[in-house]
């Protein structure tokens, strides 16, 4: 059973877990944002957004299997599910959109 344990502690479903900062190219004039999620253990999570000057946290709910992140958001300012290709690399996560744009976050201490 330890075994059992042991080899699930390298899953990406507990790599996750935890708060995830990194940057988005907005798409205009090349500029990007600060992006930050966080993602608790029983598939829900939180991403803060600054709308007109207020900050808000947008909650979701997010699922993993093979290798692919999808992050579900229902709420009365954003409603979404997007995917992505999911990989580790050290302390980074390294998530894949739809447009084969690498994003990569680093676990906030």
């Amino acid at each position: 059973m330890a075994l059992v344990l042991f080899a699930g502690c390298g899953s990406d479903e507990n790599k996750i877990v935890g708060t995830w900062k990194g940057y988005v190219n907005t798409g205009i004039l090349n500029t990007s944002v600060n992006v930050e999620y966080t993602f608790n253990e029983d598939g829900t999570g939180k991403m803060p957004l600054l709308s007109s000057g207020i900050n808000i946290d947008v909650n979701f709910t997010y699922t993993i299997e093979d290798s692919v992140l999808t992050i579900v958001t229902d709420t009365a300012i954003l409603s979404q599910t997007k995917k992505y290709g999911l990989s580790f690399e050290g302390d980074s996560m390294i998530l894949v959109d739809e447009n084969n744009e690498k994003l990569v976050f680093t676990k906030a201490e």
